[in-house]
């Protein structure tokens, strides 16, 4: 395990945890810290396992709590959306058809550069 600040004992003074028990009482102490894993080791092995599976399960039931959580908030997001767009649309859909359907000309006046000497072509950029 990285410097984390906790002192774990080596991993084959646990011959009896998994690989994976293992990882999970790694992140367990970086976690919780060290004081979480102080009696851990006076444990008998069954005990330690048992510990270590209990804390793998609660950490997946959060995640997937979480993770539900994220797409039902994911989901109301995209509704409100689609009802703020469908708002809009009507909206714009509504304004179009009270104005009138006729197009009056546009008049401009645009005077033009003769090129005579005493003009100035800046001027007219």
């Amino acid at each position: 395990m990285e410097d984390s600040g906790s002192r774990l004992p080596a991993r084959q003074d646990f011959p009896h945890l998994s690989d994976a028990h293992w990882a999970t009482l790694e992140k367990m102490v970086s976690l919780l810290g060290e004081a979480a894993f102080a009696g851990f080791p006076n444990l008998p092995a069954e005990q330690q396992r048992a510990r270590v599976e209990r804390f793998d399960k609660y950490e997946s039931s959060l995640i997937a709590h979480v993770s539900a959580a994220e797409q039902e908030a994911a989901r109301a997001t995209m509704r409100a959306e689609a009802q703020s767009a469908a708002q809009a649309s009507a909206t714009n859909t509504a304004s179009f058809a009270a104005r009138p359907t006729t197009t009056k000309p546009v008049k401009m006046s645009v005077p033009t550069f003769d090129g005579k000497d005493s003009d100035s072509l800046v001027f007219w950029v």
